[in-house]
């Protein structure tokens, strides 16, 4: 049989369709690991945040490496009752404790404020939690952060009618301090369900409700690796009852989603390094007008 000799098209063709197919590979299943100084990351193609400003005009812009590999710093979802949060019940004033898979705090006296922490600090994070007003009664809830000791701390609360604020509590001067507040239709209204969440990064404080940015703020007076925890400021009636669930510390670009990575502000969208945690005793404290009680 004769041989016929290759023609050089053909192979042109060939490996211009090797290349090709080789290229749609690495598009859908990711590009190799890349190095980053000491570490290994693994990128996906699919997990590159990205954002064009049409004002730009046409200049692209590259945000936040989504890694595959984020590791949780800490997370309960209290369904071990010996997880390391307080349990107390002073009979008059307030609860806390697990219950039924969710940790409970609840104020049986009206006009109290008081928190919850379980000895845990961080530096720069992302902190998230799942919350219900069980009872639907007046009062605000949510995270504490930043928190040196009971008298200075930060907090981040939302209400039942879909306002949310963010203060300081600063002993030395003996005040409370606003420095976010508004409403916001992305929080669910009375006994609903919410997820909240504090981006802490140097003294950048940016918050988030079921996955949408919708404030920041810069504060440097309580900086630094610092405890968290939960936080609950009492209303004009008894017995507010609020549930957390899911209370969970993340690095930063991790945890909060594309979508509400990508509803930030362009000069927040970076990732610096994450500082490891340091642990300590849990704590609970409540106030009552103007007289504080810890445990």
């Amino acid at each position: 049989m004769e041989t016929k000799p290759v023609n050089e098209l053909s192979i042109l063709i060939l490996g211009l369709g090797v290349v090709f197919f080789l290229g749609l590979v690495i598009l859908f299943q990711g590009v190799p690991d890349v190095a980053a100084g000491e570490e290994t990351v693994v990128m996906q193609s699919s997990q590159a945040l990205w954002s064009r400003d049409s004002a730009a005009k046409g200049d692209f812009s590259l945000f936040i490496p989504r890694v595959s590999n984020c590791t949780i710093l800490y997370f309960d979802d209290f369904e071990n009752p010996n997880s390391g949060w307080p349990v107390v019940d002073d009979g008059n004033i307030a609860l806390f404790g697990y219950l039924n898979g969710e940790y409970r705090i609840r104020f049986l006296a009206s006009s109290v404020r008081g928190g919850a922490h379980p000895g845990l600090s961080f530096d720069e994070y992302v902190l998230t939690v799942d919350l219900r007003n069980v009872n639907n009664l007046n009062g605000s809830y949510g995270l504490l952060y930043g928190f040196v000791d009971s008298t200075h701390f930060y907090t981040f609360e939302i209400d039942k009618d879909q306002n949310y604020v963010a203060k300081q509590f600063d002993g030395s001067l003996g005040s409370w301090s606003t420095f976010m507040q508004d409403k916001s239709e992305h929080i669910n209204p009375g006994t609903a369900s919410n997820t909240i969440a504090v981006m802490r990064r140097g003294s950048g404080i940016s918050l988030f409700v079921n996955g949408v940015w919708i404030d920041s703020a810069t504060r440097d007076e309580f900086v630094g690796e610092l405890r968290v925890g939960l936080w609950v400021f009492g209303g004009d009636q008894e017995n507010l009852d609020i549930r957390f669930d899911n209370f969970k510390v993340e690095p930063l670009g991790c945890g909060l989603g594309d979508d509400a990575l990508l509803s930030l502000p362009v000069d927040e969208r970076i990732s610096p390094p994450v500082h490891a945690p340091t642990s300590g005793e849990g704590q609970t404290w409540v106030e009552v007008d103007g007289q504080e009680s810890t445990d």
